[in-house]
């Protein structure tokens, strides 16, 4: 099952904790063109190697690290480690404070075929490709990607509690999130972590795109190494692991806006598949997710409008799919509105460029009023159950069904791969 191993991080200097807010990015799945502006002009934010501007080549970038690296901005840790990483938040709308308790370690790149790390979603090889030719440049991930383990009962949290009481960073990002990190490098407390994972299959939460690069770089490696062991460091991939049951791990509604479709919309056509349940203005949409099943919020420029699924029509349902992926509401959603209505078929959207995914509501409010976009289709979010039972079956969600909140940030640890930065007894 799964392999991890600690690792000795790259971490920006003592100097620069203070601004690691600015250093640091949470980037939503879509980020527009001025939030990426305002980040490139930091100089060392950390977005220049984990999400280089797209007219920088990876020698470029590749060279800025290495600046970076002999200016002693970013210093490597002597002793290899387990990060342990806990984020403080707030729900938007809530004023209850949570903790989502987790660790940064490496772990070998499975294959999806070994059946170690679970997917939920798929990949596009265009983006995939410009990781894996990044992380072969750089030898180094700049951004973890996020895991879920199971531990029932608890058994490493005391040691992670202990550890974050002397945290080595602690601040609070620029969406209000704070972020402590921990380290444990004594051998019989990493032992504990990495016998408690190796009986485990890990379920991959969010960065799919980057896990996929590092099974690409592996494999490439692995045909050019006629002494491949894999212990090599491209044999591992940084993750960060937080616990799948935690009433604190949260998922937040992915919503849907529509762009470059005729309005005004086909109600006719509308109301074949769905129920008009209420019509409302824009400035009374709800903003708790609507919690009856197969039921979305449309929102047009001047109105607002409760819409749910015909139930008679889902056996109209006509992909090969397994039955509970059908009932999601977010299947639900794509099939019959997206596809029946907007006529994006349903295997094609996720590379559509009509489909733009937001999470914030008020956001999905704005682009609708502003004429940005047509439309946006407010959806409740998927359960963490929901995803485990699915990642299980080896089935794929629909594109961004998933918004595990707040994002791992980039920048707050660099894993190197490079062979003279890498764990030599492994």
């Amino acid at each position: 099952m799964a392999k991890i191993i600690p690792f000795s991080a790259w971490r920006y200097t003592q100097k620069l904790q203070p601004k690691m807010a600015s250093l640091t990015v949470s980037l939503p799945d879509a980020p527009s063109a001025s939030q990426l502006d305002l980040l490139y002009s930091n100089p060392l934010n950390s977005i220049h190697v984990s999400l280089p501007a797209s007219q920088k080549t990876t020698l470029e970038t590749s060279t800025l690290l290495e600046e970076w690296k002999a200016k002693k901005l970013l210093e490597q840790d002597p002793s290899p480690g387990i990060y342990i990483n806990y984020h403080y938040f707030k729900l938007p709308g809530s004023t209850e404070l949570h903790c989502r308790k987790g660790f940064i370690a490496l772990i070998k790149a499975y294959d999806w075929e070994d059946n170690v790390i679970l997917r939920h979603e798929d990949t596009h090889n265009e983006a995939v490709i410009d990781q894996t030719q990044l992380l072969e440049k750089l030898q180094l991930q700049a951004h973890p990607t996020h895991g879920l383990y199971e531990d029932n009962d608890d058994h490493l949290v005391p040691m992670m509690d202990t550890a974050i009481g002397q945290p080595i960073s602690d601040f609070v990002d620029n969406h209000g999130v704070r972020h402590v990190l921990g380290l444990i490098t004594a051998p019989q407390e990493i032992n504990q972590f990495i016998n408690h994972l190796a009986g485990q299959k890990i379920i991959l939460a969010d960065g799919h795109h980057r896990f996929q690069a590092s099974i690409a770089y592996k494999n490439k490696c692995i045909k050019l190494n006629p002494v491949h062991t894999g212990n090599e460091g491209y044999n591992y991939h940084m993750m960060y692991f937080s616990y799948a049951h935690s009433r604190h791990l949260k998922l937040l509604p992915t919503h849907r806006l529509i762009k470059g479709t005729s309005i005004p919309l086909p109600w006719k056509k509308i109301k074949s598949w769905f129920v008009l349940e209420k019509t409302i203005e824009t400035n009374a949409v709800p903003h708790e997710p609507i919690q009856k099943p197969w039921t979305y919020c449309l929102v047009i420029k001047n109105k607002a409008y409760i819409i749910s699924l015909r139930p008679e029509k889902f056996s109209n349902f006509d992909v090969d799919l397994p039955t509970n992926i059908k009932h999601l509401d977010i299947s639900i959603l794509h099939y019959f509105f997206v596809e029946q209505i907007l006529d994006i078929p349903f295997d094609k959207q996720g590379f559509s460029d009509k489909l733009i995914y937001e999470k914030d509501l008020s956001t999905c409010l704005e682009m609708v009023k502003s004429g940005q976009v047509e439309m946006a289709l407010l959806t409740k979010g998927i359960s963490i159950d929901e995803v485990l039972k699915i990642c299980h079956s080896g089935y794929i969600l629909p594109q961004k069904s998933t918004y595990f909140f707040p994002k791992t940030p980039s920048g707050l640890l660099f894993g190197s791969i490079k062979k003279d930065e890498f764990p030599d007894n492994l």
